[in-house]
């Protein structure tokens, strides 16, 4: 069970940083603050143009992103980027990667 959520987490992670890259130069603009997939224990934090990504309380990534035509635009550090398309609506961040979509809910 631990292995599937962090399998679960590591994946969203990635969706993050995808979501994060396309965003572009920007920032986030409206994506700022946590949110939380509270089933996974996953949390993003968005900062400016950065994004922080914890599981159960221990840090998993630090990346930039962007938002541009309804994507998330992650970079890591090492330059990889994903583009995930998503939706805010409220306090309700969803991230679609691989056609699954992921609710998180802003704290």
């Amino acid at each position: 069970m631990k292995n599937t959520i962090k399998i679960m987490g590591i994946i969203a992670i990635i969706a993050i940083i995808g979501l994060a890259a396309a965003c572009g130069g920007g920032g986030g603009g409206k994506l700022s603050g946590t949110y939380e997939n509270k089933d996974w224990q996953i949390a993003y934090t968005f900062s400016g143009n950065k994004v922080t990504a914890t599981m159960g309380g221990e840090h998993l990534l630090d990346a930039t992103f962007a938002v541009k035509d309804g994507k998330i635009i992650f970079t890591s550090s090492d330059g990889k980027t994903e583009e995930l398309p998503y939706s805010l609506n409220g306090n309700e961040l969803k991230i679609t990667r691989s056609g699954m979509e992921t609710v998180f809910i802003k704290k």
